[in-house]
Formats: C-alpha cells, structure tokens, sequence
C-alpha cells in the first residue's frame, strides 16, 4: 500500500507539471513581435534653447524608449527643412514640440510638464506637446539634471501616443506625478517603462504600421493599472 501510495503521489506530481507547449504558451502571454522599423518622431522646437542640451534630452528619450524594445529616430524640423517637415504625417509617425510655457521661479505647486492628443474612442494619438520651461522649473527645484529630465518628459508623452490613453500607470516613467523627492532620489525603476508599458507601446507600434498581432500574443492582454488623469494636471 505504501509503494501504491508513493506511486499515486508521483504520477499525480508529474501531471502536475507543466508541459513545454503550456511554457511556451506563457511565455507568449505578454510577448508582443518586436516592431520591423524605427520610430520617427518629428521635432519642432519652438527655442531658442541650446542645441546641445535638446540633443542631451532626446538621446535621454531614445534610451528610455529603446529598452521597451523600439528603435527612435528624431527628425528635426527647422524652417531649412521644409520639404520632409511639412508633409503630412504618415500614420508610422509622431510629431513632438519643444515649447515655451514661463513659470515664476519661486512657484511652489505642481505643474504640467507637457500633454498628448489622443483621439477619443481609437487610442491613436500623435503629437505630444512638452513645456521646457517647466522641465527646467522642476528641475531647478529639485536639483536634477535638465536634460535628462527632459528626456524622461519627452519618453513619457511618446509612451501616451504609442500606448493610445491619457491614463496614468502606477508606477514607473508612465505614473501621474513626479515629485521632487523622486527626483533627487533617483531610483531607475522610477523612470524607466514597466513591462507592460513596453508591451503596450510594442502593440501600439504594430498597429500604427498595420501588422496583425497573432492571436497567441494577446490572450491575456495586461491589465493596465491607471489612475485617471488629465495631462494638464499630471505632474
């Protein structure tokens, strides 16, 4: 009875077990194919500002966006561009502005650092806006790097736009508020895109360039926690 029992336990144990189909198959829950093209994002920058500083920021961005698993590359769009600038944006593209927003130095609350447009009722969106001078405020507030906070802002609103919502996550680079205690703390889980954000913008990409999604990759689509937030009041 014993060996019979120890039998039961075992067979009952490697049933258990999952198959290599069934890992597989997990594994592919939140895997999204990684997009064949760049991202381009076309940059106006209302300055003037120095050009090293932007160029700082936007490298900034395109590492953050990077390590969700999507290439960026920036087009800038001055006045001597105007043939590739001011075509219409094909559906592949995103449009970015670098703008003017002044705030008294000795302003204590908090501010918007910068708004997406998103489409009610289709998640598309593409053109983000971002308040450099109020990059610059937060930054002089809480000692950070300009640049590199304004590559965060910058890899923020691109993650609204590729992931279709105003919503906030929350935790990571896509949460609503950014203190000033964040900031100097500077934990890199703070500003970076969890895995489902990059799942999500993985998703978004495909979509904007029409490649299907197979149904394998979006069984169980993740659950995004969000808190509902406005852009203008974000920050």
């Amino acid at each position: 009875m014993r060996y019979w029992l120890l039998w039961v336990m075992l067979a009952a144990s490697l049933s258990a077990w999952p198959s290599a189909a069934d890992a597989d198959r997990d594994s592919r829950i939140t895997t999204v194919a990684l997009p064949q093209a760049p991202l381009v994002v076309r940059v106006y920058d209302a300055g003037p500002r120095p050009p090293s500083m932007v160029q700082r920021a936007l490298r900034e961005a395109a590492q953050i966006v990077r390590e969700g698993s999507i290439e960026v590359i920036w087009e800038p769009c001055a006045r001597s561009n105007p043939a590739r600038c001011d075509r219409p944006l094909p559906s592949t593209e995103l449009a970015l502005r670098l703008v003017s927003m002044p705030v008294n130095a000795s302003y204590r609350g908090t501010l918007p650092l910068g708004n997406s447009l998103i489409a009610p009722g289709v998640q598309h969106g593409t053109l983000a806006t971002v308040y450099v001078d109020r990059v610059e405020w937060l930054a002089a507030q809480s000692g950070a790097d300009i640049a590199v906070l304004l590559g965060r802002t910058v890899a923020h609103e691109i993650g609204h736009l590729l992931i279709g919502t105003n919503h906030h996550a929350t935790g990571g680079l896509m949460r609503a508020r950014w203190s000033r205690e964040e900031l100097q703390r500077n934990n890199p889980a703070d500003w970076r895109f969890t895995a489902d954000d990059g799942v999500e913008m993985r998703r978004g990409m495909l979509a904007r360039s029409g490649q299907d999604t197979p149904d394998a990759l979006v069984w169980n689509r993740p659950s995004r926690p969000t808190r509902d937030g406005d852009e203008r009041a974000a920050y």
